[in-house]
């Protein structure tokens, strides 16, 4: 007999720009654990996983600005991942959490890396889903100053024009596009649409996500900066790494070289190996669950000792 699934709940708060919207799990006596999703995806890409995760922690995924269900930033100024760290404190502040938990995926690691280095001590523990990619990505910015002016402008200003010209799509055809750009089935593609899609009307629908923010400015940090704020105050962190070059692409050699570098400056730092792509929290999350549920479960204060 399959498992019952745990109950999910929609949750939305009042943000000084809208609203921040995104689903939990469980209790919210349990220890708190914060879900950050990657660029252009929403909370719904932790169902499969928050579905097989142990019982005793409360489960918070969250919406992006411009993602899912969430209000945008405003449109004008163009943003950076250091604007999702306002979103993550905003969340922090209203559910007055004072110690917590945080499993991110691909980008959500930078942003949430970024925010452990700003406010320290309150991340407890890290999950870092697939960080090479979003790693790799962000390396482009090393010395590479015409690269980094182009996110920050030209970019930016492309992809808002063509946020006011929203395509629409029959069901179909956006399932279509979910199932190539992320490489996923149609059963989890649906999972993913499940809150980046809204009907216009005529049996047409429109992606909700705000397309400016299609590729966040990145901070133009140099790779020793980069492992630095990794590791500043840095709380015992694991991290699944795919294995596989010709499933995850060209970026696999400069993420795992930098990860290489964490390992030997973050006192627990612990890597899982997988074959699969990069959104494989999504298709086989089972591949990693066991080290990842006793990661949460191992006190490494007393490890320490």
């Amino acid at each position: 007999m399959e498992k019952n699934k745990k109950n999910k709940e929609e949750w939305c708060i009042s943000v000084p720009w809208g609203k921040l919207a995104g689903l939990s799990w469980g209790s919210q006596s349990n220890p708190p654990v914060l879900m950050v999703h990657g660029l252009m995806d929403s909370a719904a890409t932790f169902i499969p996983i928050a579905e097989i995760l142990p019982d005793n922690f409360f489960y918070v995924a969250m919406d992006f600005p411009g993602h899912g269900k969430s209000d945008p930033f405003a449109h004008g100024i163009p943003v950076s991942i250091t604007h999702q760290v306002e979103a993550i404190r905003q969340l922090v502040k209203h559910m007055n959490w004072k110690s917590f938990i945080i499993i991110s995926h691909s980008m959500g690691v930078l942003t949430t890396c970024l925010y452990n280095a700003a406010f320290p001590h309150q991340i407890s523990k890290m999950v870092n889903l697939e960080p090479t990619k979003a790693i790799y990505i962000l390396a482009l910015t090393f010395g590479d100053f015409p690269f980094w002016k182009y996110n920050l402008y030209e970019n930016y200003y492309s992809n808002l024009s063509k946020s006011k010209h929203v395509s629409e799509y029959t069901y179909e055809e956006a399932l279509d596009i979910i199932q190539r750009e992320r490489n996923v089935k149609r059963d989890y593609a649906e999972i993913l649409l499940s809150r980046s899609l809204e009907k216009t009307g005529g049996g047409k629908y429109r992606f909700t996500w705000d397309f400016s923010v299609k590729r966040p400015v990145l901070v133009p940090f140099d790779e020793d900066t980069l492992c630095s704020f990794f590791a500043l105050h840095a709380p015992p962190m694991l991290n699944t790494i795919a294995s596989d070059p010709q499933i995850v692409g060209p970026w696999i050699k400069i993420g795992e070289a930098i990860i290489e570098r964490l390992q030997k400056t973050i006192p627990f730092f612990i890597t899982v190996p997988y074959t699969g792509g990069h959104n494989h929290h999504v298709i086989q999350p089972k591949d990693f669950i066991n080290e990842i549920i006793d990661f949460l479960n191992t006190d490494y204060v007393k490890s320490k000792l």
